[in-house]
């Protein structure tokens, strides 16, 4: 598509309505996985919600000579309002979360009357096809609407988030883990199962002799009212007439019931590249590898989406970069660790002239001072080059004046 027919290049998608049939997966042991099913899991949820809101709230701009373009129409679609419907944190949470459970997220590009993107429009995952014209070998999106109608539109009018796949199409990391994501949801149902149907008493009381219905139920309520609840936890108990009371602990087949349940979670956790703590499963997790774990979670997990989202916007909005532009999305804030870490990693900045003050109040969202542009280094530091001319020329003067009485 040329500048020429970008001019009248309105939106022609139909808008999307939540309502929507999506065929499963898989079934994996009477198990029906789609990604709405999987959603329901509570680590497929919080995986997704993770990686894909973690990346929504982050910054995204456009910039040239390494400073932000603020007037750029494409700046402010990605940074402030993609369209009229969605904030720009909802569009990049929605598309990511697509890709995450789809493998693809799909938008498309609305172009004004002098060919610049004026508006990015998310479309379902599950509408979309993907062809290639046996003509030109050109790829085109075909996009089904709720309505009947079809369109077809070319590469430029489609941004497109794709997940690991052959390049062209990105691979649902749902397919992919449907028995893993099946086993966690049936090992859920089993539970709910068990806790609706199932009798899991506290303790057991014996006596020696036989009690009549009555002093059974006396016997119940006194011992209630005077051990059972919160005010009366620790409370020595007192038993009568030979008594006895023996505490229910967990079965084995409990046990390893509930241990299958952290492993799903593990499971889920290196499907989506999450480190596990992030899933609420602390295990493992200590003060000292908890911060490296963190640091972890964005180069492994959040980074190849970031680049993936850099790039797309790059060559579909900007044109490539021809002009110099670029889009960049920070991700400083994540990296930014506790603050005497992040002072000391600005004061060496400040000090060796690689930041100026600005540039690190900027990063903690403060408002510029006075002269803080400028950038400083230490008066004593100089090169080592200059460092041993200065010592050749004191050795010279010193041959020249003769040694010194």
């Amino acid at each position: 598509m040329g500048w020429f027919s970008r001019i009248f290049a309105k939106r022609q998608t139909a808008p999307y309505l939540p309502e929507i049939q999506i065929e499963p997966f898989a079934y994996t042991g009477g198990v029906a996985v789609t990604p709405d099913r999987a959603r329901t899991y509570s680590a497929v949820y919080r995986a997704t919600a993770l990686i894909s809101q973690t990346i929504g709230w982050l910054p995204w701009s456009v910039l040239r000579d390494m400073r932000q373009e603020w007037s750029h129409p494409v700046h402010y679609l990605l940074h402030s309002r993609p369209c009229k419907e969605m904030s720009a944190m909802c569009f990049k949470e929605t598309l990511v979360r697509d890709a995450l459970l789809w493998g693809n997220g799909y938008a498309e590009i609305e172009f004004s009357r002098n060919g610049m993107p004026r508006a990015l429009w998310r479309l379902l995952p599950s509408r979309m096809q993907i062809f290639r014209s046996e003509e030109t070998l050109d790829v085109f999106y075909r996009y089904f609407a709720l309505d009947g109608r079809v369109f077809e539109l070319p590469q430029s009018r489609i941004f497109h988030l794709k997940g690991l796949g052959d390049g062209l199409i990105g691979d649902s990391i749902v397919g992919y883990a449907a028995k893993s994501i099946a086993a966690g949801l049936a090992s859920e149902d089993t539970n709910n199962k068990l806790m609706e149907n199932q009798l899991v008493p506290s303790g057991i009381i014996t006596h020696p002799g036989r009690l009549s219905p009555e002093a059974a139920e006396r016997l119940k309520t006194q011992f209630a009212k005077r051990y059972m609840g919160r005010e009366n936890a620790g409370k020595p108990i007192l038993m009568e007439e030979g008594m006895k009371f023996e505490a229910v602990t967990i079965r084995p087949e409990d046990a390893q019931f509930l241990e299958s349940r952290r492993f799903g979670i593990e499971e889920i956790a290196r499907w989506f590249g999450v480190p596990p703590h992030k899933l609420a499963d602390m295990e493992r997790a200590t003060f000292s590898n908890i911060e490296h774990q963190s640091l972890e979670f964005v180069t492994d997990a959040l980074m190849p989406w970031v680049k993936k989202l850099e790039e797309e916007a790059d060559y579909k909005l900007l044109r490539g970069s021809v002009d110099g532009y670029y889009t960049k999305i920070d991700v400083r804030g994540l990296l930014r660790g506790d603050n005497k870490s992040r002072m000391e990693y600005y004061k060496g900045g400040v000090t060796n002239g690689i930041f100026s003050i600005n540039d690190c109040r900027a990063w903690e969202d403060l408002p510029p001072v006075e002269g803080g542009d400028e950038h400083f280094v230490q008066a004593q530091m100089i090169p080592i080059s200059a460092a041993a001319q200065s010592q050749g020329m004191n050795e010279t003067q010193e041959g020249e004046n003769g040694p010194e009485n």
